[in-house]
């Protein structure tokens, strides 16, 4: 909230960038407005610029940028709806990036599973190749997509 005639920067942190949501430079429509002088409070309370064009000049200036600096000034937003009336401008923002605290989380969570696969594929390749350790009996006893060669049944009849 930035009352008529001040200035103010908008920044976001590190290397992230803004976005303008939404932008309102008007009359507040309650009695009582912090930026309100006793010469101000005359006159329609809901008088307002075009949120639109508001958000648009601002969205211009601002838009993609890390700082931006504003001003609440009538020249700025054009002809003035409400002539002798304070007004505040409103900028609802928010600011897009890096999120690096959210990366590092997809990273680990990516590295783990990553660590977990290759662990169980190489457990499963030496119980394979050792059928005689306990992991090779596990995987003989409990593995129904393959058959260890080395404990093949023979089906031959020995002739004794």
């Amino acid at each position: 909230v930035l009352c008529q005639e001040s200035k103010t920067a908008i920044v976001c942190a590190g290397k992230d960038t803004l976005t303008i949501e939404e932008a309102s430079f008007s009359r507040m429509n309650y009695k009582g407005s912090f930026c309100e002088t006793s010469k101000s409070r005359s006159g329609d309370s809901k008088c307002a610029y075009d949120n639109n064009v508001v958000k648009d000049k601002i969205s211009k200036m601002c838009n993609d940028k890390s700082k931006c600096f504003i001003q609440a000034t009538k020249k700025f937003f054009g002809r003035d709806p409400c002539p002798g009336a304070d007004k505040t401008l409103n900028i609802y923002y928010k600011c897009n990036g890096s999120n690096t605290g959210t990366k590092a989380l997809v990273g680990f969570i990516v590295t783990l599973v990553l660590v977990i696969v290759a662990v169980m594929v190489g457990w499963v390749v030496y119980a394979y190749r050792n059928p005689t350790t306990p992991s090779g009996l596990w995987l003989i006893k409990y593995g129904r997509f393959w058959k260890s060669r080395a404990y093949k049944e023979d089906t031959t009849e020995s002739g004794i």
